[in-house]
C-alpha cells in the first residue's frame, strides 16, 4: 500500500514526539505544497562485494572493441547491457556504469578493505591497518542525518571471514581515524533494532525499552569513570565508544518518534531472517534497507554482500565458495568466470528489487529512487586479485539532480592517459555534489605524481 505526502500528514498525532518530528513534519508540509525537490532528503546505498568486479562483466557487449584509452560518455537506452545485468534493463534510465577510474594508491590483491571508499592505502587480508580518515559513507551519513545516521549491515566481516552472525568487521567503513565501523551480519538482530519498538506490541515493550535506557546510562557512566582513571594518551580509545553509546541513546527517542512511519513501513518477520542460505540473508538484509530508508529512520546505509568464503548454494554452486570461482576453479560442471556470471545477475537482481521498492514511493515530484544514490563496488577493485589500474562500479538512482550520470555508460581514459581521473577524484564529485566542497578527497598516486597528472579536484563531467 502506497501512502501520500497529504494522508501521511493527516494521519499524524501530536504528541510527546513533535520536537524531534518537527523537521520532518516541516519537511513533509513542504513537500504537501509543491516544494522544489532540493527540500527532499538524498539517500545513500554501497554495496560492496567480494572478489573484484572485472570491467569486462558490466562493459557494453558493443563497445568490446573500442580502446580502453579514450573517454566515452554514451546512452544507455540504445545498447544492449551484458547479459548478467538484464535485471538491470528496466532501469535503465537510473543505471550508469562508470569504467576506467584507477586506485593504486590503494593497496590491489585479495582486497583493499578501506580503500574503495576511503582512498588510502589498507592492505591485510586477515584485517586492515587502523582507518586513516572518515570513509566517503560515514561523511555521507554526518552530512545527511536521521535516527540512525549511518546502517550498517552485511553477512560476513573480512575478507576470508567465515562468521556470518553477530557484530562483525569487513574493515570498509570508518567514522574517522581509528574508528572503525562495526557491521551487523544477523538479519533478525539488525529487524529488532529497527522496528522492535512497533513489532512488539506486547505490554512489556514500554519497559523493556526504558529498561535498556537505564543500563545505557550506566554503561555510559562506567565509560566516563574509566576515562578519569585513565592516561591521557589512553582517553581518546574509548571515545568513539561512549560516542556510540549515547547515540544508542538517541536512536531510541528518535525512533520512536518515528513510531507511526515505522509501523507501516515494517517488514513482514519471515523465516528468511534467521535462514542460514546466503541468498535469503542478502534479500532480509536488502529488505531491511529499503524499509530504514522507506520509513526514514536512515539515508544512508552500507552492505557487505559476501566475503571470498561465501558459497551461492541457492545458485546452484555448491563445490567451490567466492574465492575458488575468483581463481577461475570450476563448480557444478560450470567454468569460474560462468559462476562468477551467475553470482553477478544474483547481485543485480536483488539491487534492482531494491531499486524497484524505492521507485514506488512518491516522493516530491517523483519517487526515492530519484532521490537515492546506490554504489555497487569492490573493495578488490578489478578482479579477484585487483591491480587497481580500473576500479569499475555500477551506479543505480536518480542522484537527486546532483550528478550527470543516470542514463550514462561512462569510461574515462585509461591509466596514465591524458585526462584520466582516479576514485579520488570520483568521491570529491560525489562529496561536492552532495554538499562538502573539499578541494580534493582521499590520497594522491605517487606514480601519477611523478608522471606530473593533475590528480586533484572533481570530475566536472559528473556534476550537474
Amino acid at each position: 500500500m502506497f501512502y501520500t505526502r497529504r494522508s501521511i500528514l493527516k494521519g499524524v498525532s501530536l504528541g510527546a514526539g513533535l520536537p524531534v518530528l518537527a523537521p520532518i513534519l516541516s519537511q513533509l508540509e513542504r513537500e504537501a505544497h509543491g516544494a522544489p525537490i532540493e527540500t527532499v532528503p538524498k539517500r545513500f546505498v554501497f554495496v560492496a562485494v567480494s572478489s573484484g568486479i572485472m570491467p569486462e562483466e558490466v562493459e557494453l557487449p558493443a563497445l568490446k572493441s573500442e580502446s580502453k584509452d579514450k573517454y566515452l560518455n554514451i546512452a544507455l537506452d540504445k545498447h544492449e547491457l551484458d547479459p548478467a545485468m538484464k535485471p538491470l534493463e528496466p532501469l535503465k534510465n537510473y543505471l550508469s556504469i562508470v569504467q576506467g577510474l584507477s586506485g593504486k594508491m590503494c593497496a590491489g590483491g585479495h582486497t583493499g578493505n578501506y580503500g574503495a571508499l576511503g582512498v588510502w592505502r589498507a592492505p591485510g587480508e586477515k584485517g586492515a591497518p587502523p582507518p586513516k580518515r572518515a570513509t566517503v559513507d560515514s561523511m555521507l551519513a554526518q552530512m545527511h542525518p536521521a535516527a540512525i545516521n549511518h546502517l550498517t549491515t552485511g553477512l560476513t566481516g573480512g575478507w576470508g571471514a567465515r562468521i556470518t552472525e553477530g557484530v562483525v568487521y569487513p574493515y570498509i567503513s570508518a567514522a574517522g581515524p581509528q574508528k572503525t565501523i562495526p557491521f551487523q551480519a544477523s538479519p533478525d538482530i539488525v529487524f529488532e533494532q529497527l522496528f522492535g519498538t512497533v513489532a512488539s506490541n506486547d505490554r512489556y515493550s514500554a519497559q523493556k525499552l526504558a529498561s535498556k535506557r537505564s543500563l545505557l546510562d550506566f554503561m555510559a557512566s562506567d565509560v566516563k569513570k574509566i576515562q578519569q582513571a585513565l592516561p591521557a594518551q589512553e582517553k581518546a580509545k574509548l571515545d568513539y565508544y561512549l560516542d556510540a553509546l549515547e547515540g544508542l541513546q538517541d536512536k531510541d527517542v528518535k525512533i520512536a518518534a518515528l513510531r507511526e512511519s515505522l509501523e507501516k513501513h515494517v517488514p513482514e518477520f519471515t523465516d528468511k531472517y534467521t535462514a542460514t542460505e546466503t541468498e535469503l540473508r542478502q534479500d532480509a538484509h536488502f529488505d531491511l534497507i529499503a524499509a530504514a530508508l522507506i520509513s526514514g529512520i536512515t539515508n544512508v546505509a552500507t552492505m557487505k554482500i559476501d566475503s571470498s568464503a561465501t558459497f551461492y548454494r541457492g545458485l546452484g554452486i555448491t563445490e567451490k565458495s567466492v574465492h575458488g570461482i575468483g581463481h577461475n576453479e570450476a563448480s557444478n560442471g560450470k567454468t569460474g568466470m560462468e559462476c562468477r556470471s551467475i553470482i553477478r545477475r544474483h547481485h543485480f537482481e536483488v539491487l534492482a528489487n531494491l531499486a524497484n521498492k524505492l521507485k514506488a514511493v512518491p516522493e516530491g515530484d517523483g519517487n526515492m529512487l530519484d532521490n537515492t544514490l546506490i554504489v555497487y563496488i569492490s573493495p578488490a577493485g578489478d578482479r579477484h586479485h585487483g591491480k587497481l589500474d580500473s576500479w569499475p562500479m555500477v551506479v543505480l538512482g536518480g542522484c537527486g539532480n546532483k550528478l550527470k550520470l543516470p542514463g550514462r555508460y561512462i569510461q574515462f581514459p585509461g591509466y596514465g592517459q591524458q585526462n584520466h581521473k582516479t576514485i579520488g577524484n570520483w568521491w570529491t564529485s560525489i562529496l561536492n555534489a552532495f554538499g562538502n566542497p573539499i578541494k580534493h578527497y582521499g590520497d594522491l598516486d605517487p606514480g601519477l605524481m611523478k608522471g606530473g597528472f593533475d590528480q586533484e579536484g572533481p570530475i566536472p563531467e559528473t556534476i550537474s
